[in-house]
């Protein structure tokens, strides 16, 4: 096996991570395959004792782990971390966890790459996981879809409820051929551009299993820094004009998709940014939402005095 070719490259994503990325590498280290994994750690010039961590396991673990470290941070430059590691990468796929989630099954990678490899048609494997708050200790499953099997192409764009990123297996080639004139300059969205890249290759499966963790109320997390009305505002203006583009480029083949992918843009910015009394006009919300989901935002928009 050792001298095989590298059958899954993982992209793990860090940035001030000190407190988190140890369970995220011990994840990975506990896979068990029969065939060979590379571990690639992007450090985006950290402040905190990320990259000392990050040097142990790169020690402890010679060839498995590695690392690359940025001098001056890129993804406030909009760049697309996902492609520029897949390009430095060996695998014929490639699996993806930021620093602040981890894996909890250690057949992960080998359940992915055995799929992927008796299934050519399949271009995105993705599965269950739990949502864990880091402020309470509560975690939760996230059932993104309703069943195991290969999703359709409405339920793939529109994401009722987000899929967590460290559930994504995909082909190395089909992330590097992900088009920069569609899905550049996202502002730091990365999973949902190819999710939607990856709808027009193949088919999307997806498993109800529960393999991975996703963190949520840190400090560093994507959804903490877009959880004010100016970190919203931004990924809502960065989002729009991707939807578009990529409506013009299928030649409108998902027109009725992009509008619902567009409504939940601005259904989600009014989340984040406490404007709740805006969803009441939603399309999105009053088509995808549930009951319960609906009175709990209603509440709030009572209890801010915003309705």
């Amino acid at each position: 096996m050792e001298n095989s070719p590298v059958m899954v490259s993982v992209i793990c994503l860090a940035y001030n991570h000190e407190e988190f990325i140890s369970e995220t590498l011990d994840g990975f280290a506990k896979q068990v395959t029969d065939f060979p994994v590379e571990f690639i750690i992007h450090d985006d010039c950290s402040k905190d004792g990320t990259r000392r961590i990050i040097d142990r396991y790169v020690s402890d673990y010679p060839g498995r782990f590695i690392p690359f470290y940025e001098t001056s941070n890129q993804y406030s430059q909009n760049v697309n971390l996902f492609k520029l590691i897949a390009e430095r990468a060996r695998g014929k796929y490639i699996a993806i966890c930021e620093g602040d989630d981890y894996w909890c099954d250690e057949h992960k990678l080998q359940t992915q790459a055995d799929y992927m490899e008796g299934h050519p048609e399949c271009s995105l494997y993705m599965h269950n996981g739990y949502s864990y708050d880091n402020a309470t200790g509560l975690r939760h499953p996230i059932n993104p879809y309703d069943k195991t099997g290969y999703l359709t192409e409405r339920e793939l764009l529109i994401e009722k409820i987000l899929p967590p990123t460290a559930s994504m297996m995909c082909k190395r080639q089909d992330l590097i051929s992900e088009p920069e004139e569609i899905f550049g300059d996202t502002v730091g969205v990365l999973d949902r551009p190819l999710r939607m890249h990856l709808c027009m290759l193949g088919k999307a499966y997806y498993s109800d299993k529960i393999m991975c963790v996703y963190r949520t109320n840190t400090a560093v997390s994507f959804s903490s820094s877009s959880d004010n009305k100016k970190g919203a505002v931004r990924v809502l203006e960065g989002m729009l004009p991707v939807y578009r583009r990529f409506d013009a480029y299928t030649d409108n083949k998902y027109h009725r998709e992009v509008k619902m992918m567009i409504s939940r843009e601005y259904f989600l910015c009014y989340l984040r940014s406490g404007e709740y009394h805006k969803c009441f006009c939603n399309r999105f919300f009053y088509r995808y939402i549930p009951l319960r989901q609906k009175l709990g935002i209603i509440k709030r928009a009572f209890l801010n005095g915003n309705t």
